[in-house]
């Protein structure tokens, strides 16, 4: 055999076993960024909540449970209102474009989608529609506005408003402790 071939030969061999020998490189972890303060707030909800919802101004009180998780790495938190009843509805909070956001996925077959609004009160987060999916207009039924108030670690009041041809329908007062 040809000396420069044989010493190609020698150099493949050599390299091949050098590359098989080495240690498979260290998969990359994914980055994970941190998440978003403005969420810090509704993280700390996690948990199971139990309390009185009530229709309306004159509405009589009724149970309510609401349960709390935190998700994807701390940046998305799932609410579950009336968990296991027939009226269960999930909302699911997290950020989108610098802004805190809702998607309400309610018991009469929409999404609205709320965005939180400025507000002077630091014990409060409220929220107004900005979309929706499953919905012909906004003048559709449909939940347009939310205030959540944190009376403590262990209390918070939730105000849901209904909207229908334009205008405020009815409010659902939602009265929750940590269970």
């Amino acid at each position: 055999m040809n000396r420069t071939v044989s010493g190609q030969l020698f150099v493949v061999a050599l390299l091949t076993g050098v590359f098989a020998a080495a240690p498979p490189a260290a998969a990359e972890e994914p980055m994970i960024p941190e998440p978003a303060p403005e969420l810090a707030r509704l993280r700390q909800l996690a948990g199971t909540w139990e309390g009185t919802v009530t229709h309306g101004d004159e509405g009589e009180a009724e149970p309510a449970k609401a349960v709390y998780r935190v998700t994807s790495a701390g940046s998305a938190i799932i609410e579950t209102l009336f968990a296991d009843t027939e009226h269960e509805m999930v909302t699911v909070y997290h950020m989108d474009a610098g802004q805190v956001v809702m998607t309400h996925y309610c018991a009469i077959g929409n999404q609205p989608k709320m965005g939180e609004q400025a507000s002077n009160d630091g014990d409060a987060m409220s929220f107004e529609f900005i979309g929706g999916s499953n919905m012909n207009s906004e003048d559709d039924p449909h939940m347009h506005a939310m205030t959540i108030k944190f009376l403590g670690n262990d209390h918070i009041q939730a105000n849901w408003t209904m909207y229908a041809d334009g205008q405020p329908g009815h409010t659902a007062h939602i009265d929750l402790h940590r269970k």
